[in-house]
């Protein structure tokens, strides 16, 4: 390093130029190859400074991938999903497509092919990082700033097990990102996170879950339902409601691992218009035009599609897993919900494709589940 020192006196200015000015930084009478010295260690200091504010002032992407295990952005899903132990027609596999998004599970033989009738709401990342023991010791982080507002720390209160979520607000609009299966969490209800903050460790925590198929499960979702307790409490479940408008039940979501390859290469992102783009319409149903403005509108206004004013009825469009893409004016009125349309299933019942359905071809029905997915948006009960 250079020791830029006057020969007869130090003196110094702020930042400067070498040079005989009084406000110069640098020795004010030394000599041409001490000044050549100092103006190339001031130069480095200048390159330095440079780097560390391109690298600070470089926005974080749109979201972050919520462990470490980015295999999955590497081209290697077999290395970030867990697997799902199966045992269909007498083979048991460990097929690691169990832990992608959709349906994926439960599969079942019907005309020579395959179906899988069981939905798998979210995402299972494998750890990446174990002690001696076998132990997961991977952290679990925020994918992008929000809210923390729930943590359910007690295990055996759900199929998650120890599960939290964070609301994030994204274009007006709020989206939960809910981590499951933790073995610990370090965040509380009403916490303000950043990006990359840690929340928990990945663990094994609720039903069917042990230490070698411990994972990170995790989605993104829409909330359905403003009244949730309500509707709960109107169909008579036998367990109890212990967390609230954030049960899995009033959640539905898009698959998270799209979503986190495209939104992690981005600094801003559209994400309307990513649902819209990677999840096709599947069935749609015309509901009676509603007393009060549906609260899904409210909390998803880019979901209406036209002027409800003088519409007779509504039209809902769903995906495969119930997640609701548009509403939009229905030209006839219906006294109850009722199936308008459905994507062409080659004669294959509905129900093979989606549990909100039921009914052979030609004839779509809903089904018990998918009857209550509609009171739970239009804040009906039975």
């Amino acid at each position: 390093m250079t020791l830029c020192v006057s020969f007869r006196t130090l003196r110094f200015a702020p930042l400067g130029f070498v040079g005989d000015s009084p406000f110069s930084w640098g020795p004010l009478a030394a000599p041409p190859r001490y000044r050549a010295e100092c103006t190339v260690s001031l130069f480095r200091r200048f390159a330095l400074a440079f780097a560390l504010t391109a690298t600070t002032l470089h926005a974080a992407p749109f979201a972050i991938f919520p462990t470490a295990n980015r295999a999955l952005a590497e081209g290697r899903p077999t290395a970030f999903y867990m697997y799902v132990e199966r045992d269909f027609e007498g083979e048991k596999t460990k097929p690691w497509q169990g832990g992608q998004f959709g349906y994926t599970r439960n599969p079942v033989r019907h005309a020579g092919k395959i179906y899988y009738k069981q939905f798998h709401g979210g995402i299972d990342i494998a750890p990446v990082k174990r002690d001696a023991s076998g132990e997961p010791l991977d952290v679990v982080r925020a994918i992008a700033d929000g809210t923390v507002v729930h943590v359910n720390d007690i295990p055996r209160d759900s199929s998650y097990g120890r599960y939290i979520v964070v609301e994030h607000r994204w274009g007006g609009s709020p989206y939960y990102a809910l981590y499951a299966h933790l073995a610990s969490a370090a965040v509380r209800p009403g916490q303000r996170i950043t990006q990359g903050q840690t929340l928990g460790r990945l663990g094994y925590t609720g039903p069917g879950v042990n230490k070698e198929r411990a994972h990170l499960h995790f989605e993104i979702n829409l909330m359905l339902g403003q009244d949730f307790q309500q509707w709960f409490d109107s169909l008579n479940f036998t367990e109890t409601n212990k967390h609230g408008i954030y049960n899995g039940m009033n959640l539905v979501g898009f698959d998270p691992a799209k979503f986190l390859l495209a939104a992690s290469q981005v600094e801003d992102f559209d994400v309307p218009a990513h649902i819209r783009k990677n999840n096709p319409p599947f069935f749609k149903v015309a509901i009676p035009r509603p007393h009060h403005p549906l609260a899904l509108l409210r909390r998803y206004p880019w979901l209406a599609a036209g002027d409800f004013a003088s519409a007779p009825a509504l039209a809902i469009t769903f995906t495969q897993a119930g997640l609701p893409l548009t509403i939009e004016p229905h030209a006839r009125a219906v006294a109850e919900p009722q199936v308008v349309w459905v994507r062409p299933t080659g004669g294959v019942p509905y129900n093979y494709f989606s549990r909100l359905l039921t009914g052979s071809a030609g004839i779509p029905q809903l089904s018990p589940v998918g009857v209550n997915r509609i009171l739970l948006i239009t804040g009906n009960t039975p």
